[in-house]
Order: C-alpha cells, then structure tokens, then sequence
C-alpha cells in the first residue's frame, strides 16, 4: 500500500489495527447499547475530484433518513484521508456541518489502517460519547473516503450515559 501512495500521501504513518464492534438488532435490558445506527450512505468517486460531491451526497441522505440536521450532530468522526482525497472530505464536511461540531480524529493517534479505520472512528464516538456531558440523546456521523474511490457515512444515535 505505500509504494502505491502519491507524493501527498506519504506523510501518514501506516497503521495496524483491528477493533471489534457488537451489533444487535434487538438489546436485552440488562445489557443497554450504546448508539443505534440510524442511516448508512455509500457511494463511488471515479477520480479524486468527485470525493467531495460524492461525500456531501451520502452525508446529505443520510442525515434526512435519519431524521437529522446538521446541527443536531453532536460529533463528526472523518476519515481523515491523505492528500487530495482528505482535502476533499474536509472541504465537503465544512460547507455541511454546524461550527462547533466536536471532531474526532482516530488517523492522528493510528496511523492509515485502511480498511479498520471506521471501526476505530465508531469506537473512538462511543468513547467520547461516553466522556461527554451533553444531552443524553445525540447523534453522530462517522465518515469514509478510499483512495479506491469508496465513499461512505454512518448517522449513529448515541444513547444516554449511565
């Protein structure tokens, strides 16, 4: 994967990782879950000018089929992708997004874990859900943009904090 890299990507560390998430379509009582997944939006870019476009598309439907605006969201979990195709996900987060939204960024601690890097982003919400003192219905978006061209987004309802 880094001999594949363009010259604006080199500067992310590669990174390893594995993060393991429980998902249940019904939760027991006992055991309360800690965010319910509202949306999920994919989408493709054929070239890294697109990501942006494509991006704001996903974030855009997802939000309204989870019945949330921008605003709403409590936090912002992006990818945070190298070069061009991270400039693109942060031009098209910025034109959608309330200020003040909380981001949470996992690529600065992990490094590129590519494929395990979602899962590390709903971890690193859930974690930071669980420090917050806000409200105790929220929402969050988690964000992916692949230099293969994959692009997606989750609208996560975080639950309440014990």
């Amino acid at each position: 994967d880094w001999h594949t890299r363009g010259d604006d990507e080199l500067a992310v560390l590669m990174g390893e990782g594995c993060a393991v998430l429980l998902l249940e379509t019904d939760v027991a009582d006992d055991r309360p879950g800690l965010a319910e997944v509202a949306a999920i939006e994919v989408g493709l870019a054929t070239d890294a000018e697109d990501v942006g476009p494509v991006l704001a598309g996903c974030v855009t439907r997802a939000l309204a089929q989870a019945g949330v605006g921008p605003r709403d969201l409590w936090a912002v979990a992006p990818s945070g992708a190298p070069g061009r195709y991270g400039d693109q996900e942060r031009g098209a987060l910025g034109a959608l997004l309330a200020p003040g939204t909380a981001q949470l960024h996992c690529m600065d601690l992990l490094g590129d874990t590519n494929a395990a890097s979602s899962a590390f982003q709903i971890a690193a919400v859930l974690a930071a859900a669980q420090e917050a003192a806000e409200p105790s219905s929220r929402a969050a978006l988690v964000t992916t943009v692949d230099r293969d061209g994959v692009i997606g987004c989750a609208v996560l309802r975080i639950a309440g904090t014990a």
